[in-house]
């Protein structure tokens, strides 16, 4: 059990990556872990699409920076007016999670994809990110165009990306936990 809370509690945002790429079995396992992935009653609806080839990391980042123009939200704007904006941070592998657009609980269920894929991704000694600006992408016309690229099925639509790879730079730190955020009911 020890183990398992020391993967959770170490577990970071990071975001400096080596340009070394993942090995297929770390891949595989971290995909594994994914699937594992708790979902409302067992709909297991979530869709992985990975990203390891540079230039389509780099089309999608664009169609990101494109589409940021019309979220009205401060970040959204900065991203907008950042033409090469490093929204992968140089990530060697990108997981596009997507999830069923009309099921209710997709997003829940790819949260949980994805939470179980970055601890695994912890276990494993990788680096990850969760990138939540995917989302821009479904908020237009040109969903279609993007799911078919991608080779997401029509009807799902992208909720985030993770960023996976090997660790570069020294270990983020722990930002210290919020208290007061339990209430118990005896």
């Amino acid at each position: 059990m020890e183990e398992i809370l020391k993967v959770i509690r170490n577990r970071r945002s990071v975001r400096s990556f080596s340009a070394q790429q993942i090995e297929e079995n770390e891949l595989k396992t971290v995909l594994e872990a994914g699937i594992y992935a708790p979902s409302a009653m067992n709909t297991q609806n979530w869709f992985f699409t990975i990203l390891q080839n540079p230039r389509v990391i780099d089309k999608v980042t664009q169609w990101i920076i494109e589409e940021a123009r019309f979220v009205q939200d401060e970040k959204a704007q900065e991203i907008a007016s950042t033409p090469n904006a490093a929204i992968f941070r140089h990530a060697p592998t990108v997981i596009v999670v997507s999830g069923d657009a009309a099921d209710p609980h997709s997003r829940d269920n790819c949260s949980c994809a994805g939470q179980n894929m970055m601890l695994a991704c912890e276990a494993l000694g990788l680096g990850s990110c969760w990138i939540s600006y995917m989302s821009f992408l479904a908020n237009r016309d040109k969903l279609p165009q993007y799911l078919a690229e991608l080779g997401i099925p029509a009807g799902y639509r992208p909720y985030f990306g993770l960023t996976i790879g090997h660790k570069a730079g020294p270990e983020p730190e722990s930002h210290p936990r919020r208290k007061g955020l339990v209430r118990i009911f005896r």
